[in-house]
């Protein structure tokens, strides 16, 4: 299960993005860590392009 403030990285660029919002229909707004950078996606598509990196602890 995906959660807003997950992390993903992008397995072709290596751009890191984070969970920001789901909408209604399992689309996922996702915003660059960098506060730059957006991108709509659906889950299947976010888990065939990108890797969830593992929550940070502290």
């Amino acid at each position: 299960m995906m959660k807003i403030g997950d992390r993903f990285k992008d397995k072709v660029t290596g751009k890191i993005y984070i969970i920001k919002m789901e909408t209604d229909n399992h689309t996922l707004f996702l915003e660059g860590e960098n506060g730059l950078g957006r991108r709509l996606t659906g889950e299947d598509n976010l888990k065939r392009t990108c890797e969830k990196l593992e929550d940070i602890e502290s």
